[in-house]
């Protein structure tokens, strides 16, 4: 009797994984997938399917489903030589787009993406690096990484997922740091885990799940992969059709060689980010350098701030240029225009020096929920990060200041989200907003459906207003709106 339930208890175990070492859990994820020997023979496989990917932070509201963009094609993964290549036709989220072609190849060492047929270059090295990872991390490339490097892999705590408990083994091999989460059923890999630094999120655990694993000669593959991030939905994959070992043509992989010899072959390190303030008008200025800007409005006392955008490097990038050039004029306000991720990732170092926030009070919610990010792969490490997190809402309209630095806001209808802010400066006749229209450099038009909802806005409030400095852009004479606004 003893040594049945012995035995029963050690099939459990084992079935469970709850008794198995970390190199145990990945042989058998191996060994589901179809033998060891028979994923090392894989030296490239060809998915045809299709993908959304969800507009994650540009909801129409903070807590609104985001939009899904939908594409379709074939990613070829060559193992063998260290090359891949991704064609995709994608069909964009909202309507009045064009779709779009791409071509994004690895090869020798490079990406080089083509956008119906026109080459680019990777300038930073960053496409790369996410090609190259996205070539080690495959399922069945993982996890003969992981055997080969089972010295490394340490137990992780068992995660719940679909009301399931899944074991896990802690992978660190290069630059690769990952949670792999095994059924206990099939032995199958089932979840990916990556916990990374986010602007808005804090700690982002990127969650890759594999689904319906299904034969492809001798090996099994997922057919569906679903992404999330802290639970909100990020992407999904699905795959029609695998192909292995089944040979590959290197036309698939050619780049015009101009364009290739412009690619980096490392990522390179972000230049330090460079803030240029320019004068719109005395006591106002526009704060730029790079893809956003930020109004700097001064007041007596100190100075109002619209738009804390992308990340708290880019906003410490804007107080240290502050403090030097008002080195007695403390920032005491941040408006915060709208939610989306890009215009609101500055929030949290905003907020971590004990500066308020203004938002709208549909938004306010979403933006106290930054403050409050639990922050650990990136430690906010200010005294200030352990004060009380201070946003202000308002409804239609407000006034901050009065005299020559006094700021009007107000709330600004746009098919562009819900709930955005506009900032209107009487001194100056300045309005700054961002993402109604976002002026290209000449001779690009301006938009005229943007165009003509910053006119009505202007007119409908009665303002007198002589230019436009937005988020993005250069800063345009509302002459110029109005001109691109009519019929």
């Amino acid at each position: 009797m003893r040594r049945v339930l012995s035995a029963g208890l050690l099939t459990l175990l084992a079935t469970s994984g709850g008794a198995q070492s970390p190199r145990a859990l990945v042989e058998r994820g191996l060994r589901a997938m179809g033998g060891v020997e028979a994923v090392r023979r894989i030296n490239s496989v060809i998915y045809d399917g299709s993908q959304v990917t969800y507009g994650l932070g540009q909801e129409e509201t903070p807590y609104a489903p985001a939009r899904g963009t939908i594409a379709f094609g074939r990613s070829i993964y060559d193992y063998a030589n260290k090359r891949r290549v991704t064609l995709l036709e994608t069909r964009p989220a909202l309507a009045g787009g064009a779709n779009s072609k791409q071509r994004i190849v690895l090869a020798n060492g490079v990406v080089v993406q083509e956008t119906n047929g026109a080459a680019a270059a990777d300038a930073t090295g960053t496409a790369l690096a996410a090609a190259q990872r996205a070539m080690r991390t495959q399922p069945d490339r993982l996890l003969i990484s992981a055997l080969e490097n089972a010295a490394s892999l340490t137990v992780a705590p068992s995660r719940v997922w679909r009301h399931e408990r899944y074991a896990g083994v802690h992978y660190a091999v290069g630059p690769d740091t990952l949670d792999l989460h095994f059924d206990s059923a099939s032995g199958l890999l089932t979840l990916v885990a990556q916990t990374v630094d986010d602007p808005i999120l804090g700690d982002r655990v990127n969650l890759y799940a594999y689904e319906r694993w299904m034969p492809a000669g001798d090996v099994l593959f997922p057919r569906q992969v679903d992404v999330t991030a802290n639970g909100i939905p990020t992407q999904q994959f699905t795959v029609h059709s695998v192909e292995v070992n089944s040979g590959v043509s290197d036309t698939l992989f050619t780049v015009p060689a101009d364009v290739a010899a412009r690619s980096l072959r490392v990522a390179v390190p972000a230049a330090p980010i460079a803030v240029t303030l320019t004068e719109l008008s005395p006591g106002v200025w526009h704060a730029t350098g790079g893809t956003h800007n930020t109004l700097v409005v001064e007041q007596a006392k100190g100075l109002i701030l619209v738009e804390a955008p992308q990340s708290a490097a880019r906003m410490k990038a804007v107080f240290d240029t502050l403090a030097q050039r008002f080195p007695k004029k403390p920032v005491q306000l941040v408006v915060a225009t709208h939610h989306h991720w890009d215009h609101a990732g500055g929030i949290h170092e905003v907020l971590a020096r004990g500066i308020p926030v203004l938002a709208q009070e549909g938004n306010a919610e979403f933006f106290r929920t930054i403050g409050a990010a639990k922050k650990t792969v990136a430690p906010d490490t200010r005294a200030g990060a352990k004060r009380a997190v201070t946003v202000r809402t308002m409804r239609d309209t407000m006034t901050v200041g009065d005299g020559a630095g006094q700021v009007k806001l107000y709330a600004i209808r746009t098919v562009h989200v819900i709930g955005l802010l506009a900032a209107y400066v009487p001194s100056a006749q300045v309005v700054f907003t961002s993402d109604v229209v976002n002026p290209q450099p000449l001779p690009a038009p301006l938009p005229a459906a943007g165009s003509r909802e910053l006119v009505d806005f202007g007119t409908s409030h009665g303002l007198a207003i002589k230019s436009y400095a937005g988020g993005h852009g250069r800063v345009v004479a509302w002459d110029e709106l109005v001109k691109a606004a009519r019929p």
